[in-house]
């Protein structure tokens, strides 16, 4: 677990509303912080704190459902083998901990709103599954020792992933936040990497913000990347030519 004073600096994601009113005064916009990642969501299946994720969710879940997964602690890894959402009903409010990895092994899957602190990769696919059409969004990753989503091997070939609106603070590892290989018609935006816990403090490691590696047709676009000790977004063809990627409105600072 990380400290109540690490917790407190770590930057949350908002989605914002306007309020519009019309008046005498004039056009005045407010906005608040959606909290509740999943309250729009119809649940299929539901877990509770103390229950187990697999077993409860993943495994008790027929294909094409919603999972929703209740504030509390869980540990253990979570193989998704068929077309899943598994949601956080209230956003970072489900915390994965321990030697815990997400690996999605199925097409048409998402994962929406979790806070993970874990040992090793947060989010991995497995060589040799066919994981197309993966969306991975509003996520808070903190303190990693290894990538916060992340691809294995390097002959899969995946298409049509969506991975926005994600935050990643501090990383402990020289590694990438986002280790991406292989990815085509594919859409990056939005996420904020930040390789320390806090604007003040002078944690930070030698890590990359955004690593593409055999990627085409890819839009990598309105991230922000900083206090990294390497490139903020590197392509590379280490396992296959890199073409047709996007790279656009995006922030690197102290990188």
């Amino acid at each position: 677990m990380r400290t109540s004073t690490q917790q407190s600096v770590v930057a949350r994601y908002w989605h914002w509303l306007l309020v519009i009113a019309l008046g005498a005064a004039g056009l005045a916009v407010m906005a608040y912080p959606s909290q509740q990642a999943g309250a729009d969501e119809h649940c299929d299946t539901t877990v509770a704190d103390g229950e187990d994720i697999q077993a409860d969710g993943v495994d008790a879940a027929a294909d094409g459902e919603t999972v929703c997964v209740e504030d509390g602690t869980y540990e253990g890894n979570v193989s998704i083998d068929k077309s899943l959402t598994l949601v956080a009903l209230n956003e970072h409010g489900a915390v994965i901990e321990g030697a815990s990895v997400f690996s999605p092994s199925a097409s048409d899957i998402a994962i929406d709103g979790f806070q993970f602190e874990v040992d090793d990769r947060a989010i991995n696919t497995t060589t040799g599954d066919p994981v197309d059409n993966l969306t991975i969004s509003n996520n808070r990753f903190v303190d990693l020792q290894n990538e916060a989503i992340g691809t294995a091997g390097s002959q899969n070939e995946y298409t049509n992933w969506t991975i926005e609106g994600n935050q990643v603070f501090g990383i402990q590892e020289v590694t990438s936040a986002f280790f991406i290989h292989s990815v085509s018609d594919s859409t990056i935006s939005g996420n904020v990497i930040d390789g320390r816990f806090d604007e003040g403090g002078d944690y930070g490691v030698r890590s990359r913000g955004i690593q593409l590696d055999g990627a085409e047709d890819l839009e990598v676009s309105a991230n922000t990347l900083r206090n990294l000790g390497d490139q903020g977004i590197q392509v590379a063809d280490l396992v296959a030519a890199a073409s047709g990627i996007t790279i656009t409105g995006n922030v690197v600072e102290n990188a």
